[in-house]
Protein backbone atom coordinates (compact mmCIF):
# COMPACT_ATOMS: atom_id res chain seq x y z
CA UNK A 1 0.00 0.00 0.00
CA UNK A 2 1.85 3.24 -1.35
CA UNK A 3 -0.36 5.88 0.33
CA UNK A 4 0.48 4.02 3.95
CA UNK A 5 4.54 4.26 3.09
CA UNK A 6 3.87 8.47 2.24
CA UNK A 7 3.93 8.01 -1.73
CA UNK A 8 1.68 10.50 -3.49
CA UNK A 9 -0.30 9.03 -5.78
CA UNK A 10 -0.87 9.73 -9.69
CA UNK A 11 -2.69 7.68 -12.50
CA UNK A 12 -2.71 8.92 -15.45
CA UNK A 13 -3.73 8.47 -19.03
CA UNK A 14 -1.77 8.40 -21.63
CA UNK A 15 -2.73 10.67 -24.15
CA UNK A 16 -2.67 13.26 -20.61
CA UNK A 17 0.85 12.46 -19.77
CA UNK A 18 2.61 14.75 -21.84
CA UNK A 19 0.72 17.30 -19.78
CA UNK A 20 1.33 16.09 -16.85
CA UNK A 21 4.90 16.19 -17.14
CA UNK A 22 5.06 19.89 -18.11
CA UNK A 23 2.63 20.64 -15.42
CA UNK A 24 3.59 18.56 -12.62
CA UNK A 25 4.35 20.42 -9.28
CA UNK A 26 5.67 17.59 -6.92
CA UNK A 27 6.97 19.11 -3.50
CA UNK A 28 10.88 18.57 -3.19
CA UNK A 29 11.45 15.59 -1.73
CA UNK A 30 8.01 14.37 -1.98
CA UNK A 31 8.33 10.54 -2.62
CA UNK A 32 5.48 10.07 -5.63
CA UNK A 33 3.76 6.68 -7.46
CA UNK A 34 3.38 7.65 -10.88
CA UNK A 35 1.04 4.75 -13.10
CA UNK A 36 0.42 5.71 -16.31
CA UNK A 37 -1.98 3.66 -18.36
CA UNK A 38 -2.37 3.07 -21.96
CA UNK A 39 1.58 4.21 -22.41
CA UNK A 40 1.73 3.98 -25.86
CA UNK A 41 -0.88 6.43 -26.35
CA UNK A 42 1.97 9.07 -25.09
CA UNK A 43 5.07 7.24 -26.77
CA UNK A 44 2.95 6.98 -30.15
CA UNK A 45 1.85 10.62 -29.98
CA UNK A 46 2.36 13.74 -31.85
CA UNK A 47 2.09 15.63 -28.28
CA UNK A 48 5.60 13.82 -26.58
CA UNK A 49 7.35 15.83 -25.35
CA UNK A 50 10.71 16.39 -25.82
CA UNK A 51 13.28 13.81 -24.94
CA UNK A 52 15.06 16.48 -22.10
CA UNK A 53 11.63 16.92 -20.40
CA UNK A 54 10.86 12.94 -20.18
CA UNK A 55 14.82 12.03 -18.71
CA UNK A 56 14.70 15.11 -16.01
CA UNK A 57 11.55 13.68 -14.96
CA UNK A 58 12.69 10.52 -14.63
CA UNK A 59 15.94 11.06 -13.13
CA UNK A 60 13.98 13.54 -10.50
CA UNK A 61 12.12 10.78 -9.38
CA UNK A 62 14.61 7.70 -9.43
CA UNK A 63 16.74 10.36 -7.15
CA UNK A 64 13.30 10.68 -4.79
CA UNK A 65 12.97 6.95 -4.93
CA UNK A 66 9.75 7.33 -6.37
CA UNK A 67 7.90 4.56 -8.85
CA UNK A 68 6.65 5.35 -12.28
CA UNK A 69 5.22 2.54 -14.05
CA UNK A 70 4.39 2.74 -17.53
CA UNK A 71 1.43 -0.22 -18.58
CA UNK A 72 0.47 -0.89 -22.26
CA UNK A 73 -0.27 -3.08 -24.80
CA UNK A 74 2.39 -2.40 -27.05
CA UNK A 75 5.94 -3.78 -26.32
CA UNK A 76 8.15 -0.28 -25.90
CA UNK A 77 10.54 -1.45 -28.67
CA UNK A 78 8.11 -0.27 -31.29
CA UNK A 79 7.67 2.84 -30.36
CA UNK A 80 9.93 5.71 -32.20
CA UNK A 81 11.55 7.09 -29.44
CA UNK A 82 15.04 8.83 -28.92
CA UNK A 83 17.93 6.89 -26.92
CA UNK A 84 17.77 9.08 -24.14
CA UNK A 85 13.91 8.30 -23.41
CA UNK A 86 14.65 4.71 -24.40
CA UNK A 87 17.87 4.13 -22.23
CA UNK A 88 15.30 5.22 -19.36
CA UNK A 89 12.68 2.85 -20.56
CA UNK A 90 15.23 0.10 -20.80
CA UNK A 91 16.98 0.47 -17.08
CA UNK A 92 13.43 -0.23 -15.75
CA UNK A 93 11.57 -3.71 -15.18
CA UNK A 94 9.69 -5.21 -18.10
CA UNK A 95 7.14 -7.40 -17.59
CA UNK A 96 4.53 -9.54 -20.24
CA UNK A 97 1.15 -10.25 -18.60
CA UNK A 98 -0.08 -13.52 -20.56
CA UNK A 99 -3.44 -14.77 -20.96
CA UNK A 100 -4.24 -16.86 -17.89
CA UNK A 101 -3.15 -21.08 -18.36
CA UNK A 102 -6.64 -22.57 -18.60
CA UNK A 103 -6.23 -24.49 -15.29
CA UNK A 104 -6.19 -21.61 -13.80
CA UNK A 105 -9.04 -19.87 -15.26
CA UNK A 106 -12.02 -21.39 -13.18
CA UNK A 107 -9.99 -19.95 -9.62
CA UNK A 108 -9.68 -16.51 -11.22
CA UNK A 109 -13.21 -16.47 -12.88
CA UNK A 110 -14.21 -17.21 -8.89
CA UNK A 111 -12.02 -14.33 -7.97
CA UNK A 112 -13.27 -11.85 -10.06
CA UNK A 113 -16.98 -13.14 -9.57
CA UNK A 114 -16.42 -12.61 -5.42
CA UNK A 115 -14.71 -9.29 -5.87
CA UNK A 116 -18.03 -8.04 -7.94
CA UNK A 117 -20.27 -9.69 -5.03
CA UNK A 118 -21.13 -13.32 -6.88
CA UNK A 119 -21.18 -16.32 -5.44
CA UNK A 120 -20.57 -18.63 -8.45
CA UNK A 121 -21.13 -22.70 -8.11
CA UNK A 122 -18.08 -25.23 -9.06
CA UNK A 123 -20.54 -26.24 -11.36
CA UNK A 124 -21.44 -22.67 -12.83
CA UNK A 125 -17.69 -21.93 -13.12
CA UNK A 126 -16.87 -24.82 -15.13
CA UNK A 127 -19.85 -24.34 -17.97
CA UNK A 128 -18.27 -20.61 -18.34
CA UNK A 129 -14.19 -21.82 -18.47
CA UNK A 130 -15.41 -24.04 -21.06
CA UNK A 131 -17.25 -21.07 -22.97
CA UNK A 132 -15.41 -17.93 -22.67
CA UNK A 133 -12.15 -16.30 -23.90
CA UNK A 134 -9.01 -17.05 -22.36
CA UNK A 135 -8.34 -13.27 -21.58
CA UNK A 136 -9.04 -11.35 -18.37
CA UNK A 137 -10.52 -8.23 -20.31
CA UNK A 138 -13.14 -10.89 -21.78
CA UNK A 139 -13.71 -12.44 -18.23
CA UNK A 140 -14.28 -9.05 -17.07
CA UNK A 141 -16.11 -8.28 -19.66
CA UNK A 142 -18.41 -11.02 -19.05
CA UNK A 143 -19.20 -10.60 -16.00
CA UNK A 144 -20.31 -6.76 -15.64
CA UNK A 145 -22.22 -7.79 -18.38
CA UNK A 146 -24.10 -10.71 -16.52
CA UNK A 147 -24.54 -8.29 -13.21
CA UNK A 148 -26.16 -5.29 -15.54
CA UNK A 149 -28.78 -8.05 -17.58
CA UNK A 150 -29.64 -9.39 -13.62
CA UNK A 151 -30.00 -5.82 -12.45
CA UNK A 152 -31.65 -4.68 -15.44
CA UNK A 153 -33.82 -7.57 -15.85
CA UNK A 154 -34.56 -8.51 -12.21
CA UNK A 155 -33.37 -12.43 -12.67
CA UNK A 156 -31.07 -14.47 -10.40
CA UNK A 157 -27.59 -15.40 -11.69
CA UNK A 158 -28.32 -19.12 -12.91
CA UNK A 159 -27.94 -21.02 -16.39
CA UNK A 160 -30.17 -19.39 -18.55
CA UNK A 161 -28.89 -16.30 -17.76
CA UNK A 162 -25.26 -17.11 -18.22
CA UNK A 163 -26.12 -19.05 -21.43
CA UNK A 164 -27.89 -15.06 -22.41
CA UNK A 165 -24.75 -13.37 -21.47
CA UNK A 166 -22.71 -15.32 -23.44
CA UNK A 167 -24.67 -14.54 -26.89
CA UNK A 168 -25.03 -10.96 -25.57
CA UNK A 169 -22.48 -8.42 -28.04
CA UNK A 170 -21.20 -6.05 -25.94
CA UNK A 171 -21.88 -2.50 -27.50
Amino acid sequence: DFSSQNFNVHAIDGQDFANFLQSAQIALGQRVLVIVADAHKYFLSENTVSSGEFVNFIESHRSRQSVVIFLSRQNFSRFNIDDHISSRLRSGFGAQISDPDPAELGKILELMARQRGLALTERKIKYLVQRLGRDIGSVESYLDRIIELSRIEGRPIKFSLLSEGLSVVPA
